[in-house]
């Protein structure tokens, strides 16, 4: 066991090895990042409604951030970046009406099918 503060810290974000599966320090937390590519006569309108969305959004249980992106390059391809939780909070908010009433008007708007990526935070370990 180790005796100070330091070696418990090594030891904490030492990960062992990944075919072993494990990661010692077990963070739950959700990174979500949606690429959307929005009609040209849309872009717009789908703005206004991430604006109008944004705050019932990031007040939902678990959401601890929420950004939007526009491509540098695409004006018409905007990318969603969100932080939950837990992936049961995000999967509850995927359940919510909330979700569900966005996703009809948002939906339309879609020149392209969304790619969505969920993804575990490794590291750094945050709060050391």
């Amino acid at each position: 066991i180790p005796r100070d503060r330091h070696q418990r810290r090594q030891r904490i974000q030492t990960i062992e090895h990944p075919s072993q599966g494990q990661y010692p320090h077990r963070i739950q937390m959700i990174v979500r990042i949606v690429r959307l590519s929005i009609k040209p006569e849309h872009a717009d309108e789908f703005y206004r409604l991430f604006r109008e969305t944004y705050t019932a959004i990031r007040g939902f249980e678990g959401c601890s951030e929420l950004q939007l992106f526009h491509d540098a390059d695409d004006e018409n391809l905007f990318i969603t970046y969100s932080h939950w939780e837990s992936e049961e909070h995000l999967n509850e908010y995927r359940q919510s009406e909330l979700f569900k009433t966005t996703w009809a008007a948002v939906k339309p708007l879609f020149s392209n099918a969304p790619q969505a990526f969920s993804m575990k935070h490794l590291y750094p370990i945050a709060n050391n």
